[in-house]
């Protein structure tokens, strides 16, 4: 997750901690065998935390066993870059879509994680964030077309010394996530179009509508490495950006609320009234 210094601190479950993990310009640098140093988050050192270009920090909401206390994570391999959805958009008529990825812009990422060893059974246990210092623009996609935006990250694998505080006992986390950014891009182009009823027309062609996004829907697959796979959501600074140009007049809807007012992700329609 992402957070501001001088905002409130993300609200997190019981059982869950806050960690800062270093700005992708210490992680893109690590090598196997080094340590990662995160910081357990406090109220007392929250503003004192390394930001990254953007002025944002990268927080991750770890669980485990019983409210774990847990130290620097490992940085133990490199599992290679793979494209991550940063992006869905959608359309039943002929618009055209328009992405980018800009700069200072972050994703937030779901953590796999095993209690179980290296290749044990990973599943969701946490989020933490990558964040841009360049831009990446998308080809337009035209006419009637489902979009899912994907630009490619390096995932890690990390090993993390944690403690029981109720039992005094030590085990390891092992952690699964995206830390750097790669650039590039790919497509994808989905059959299920999820529902966006909060609608508002666009009655001319060439009308058009540019989001500056402030918070994107999360994309349950947002990111895989073989039988893993994990969240992404993105719009934590208003780089992102989604157009639609209308070639023919239409409607366009937010799946959570109407367009410019939180509306997740938007699909543009036909049914003006």
């Amino acid at each position: 997750m992402i957070w501001k210094p001088g905002t409130p601190l993300p609200k997190i479950a019981s059982g869950y901690q806050l960690v800062a993990w270093p700005p992708q310009q210490v992680l893109d640098k690590l090598r196997p065998g080094q340590a990662v140093t995160v910081t357990t988050v406090t109220r007392h050192n929250a503003d004192t935390l390394a930001v990254n270009p953007a002025g944002l920090v990268n927080l991750e909401a770890e669980s485990g066993k019983g409210g774990p206390v847990c130290r620097a994570a490992v940085f133990k391999k490199d599992l290679g870059s793979r494209p991550a959805t940063v992006m869905q958009s959608y359309s039943y008529i002929n618009t055209t879509q328009t992405f980018t990825y800009g700069e200072g812009q972050s994703t937030d990422f779901g953590v796999e994680i095993s209690v179980t060893g290296p290749d044990g059974k990973f599943s969701g246990g946490g989020h933490t964030s990558v964040s841009t210092d360049d831009s990446q623009g998308f080809t337009p996609q035209n006419g009637p077309s489902n979009n899912y935006f994907q630009t490619y990250f390096e995932i890690g694998k990390y090993r993390q010394l944690c403690t029981n505080p109720s039992t005094g006992k030590s085990y390891y986390n092992w952690l699964i996530e995206p830390y750097q950014w790669n650039a590039g891009t790919k497509y994808d182009h989905p059959r299920y179009v999820p529902p966006a009823t909060h609608c508002t027309p666009e009655h001319k062609k060439g009308d058009n509508f540019t989001k500056h996004t402030t918070t994107a829907k999360t994309i349950k697959a947002g990111y895989s490495i073989g039988a893993i796979s994990g969240t992404a959501e993105t719009g934590y600074s208003k780089t992102a950006e989604i157009k639609f140009v209308f070639h023919e007049p239409g409607v366009l809807c937010g799946h959570d609320n109407t367009p410019p007012n939180a509306p997740g992700f938007l699909d543009a329609g036909s049914n003006i009234g």
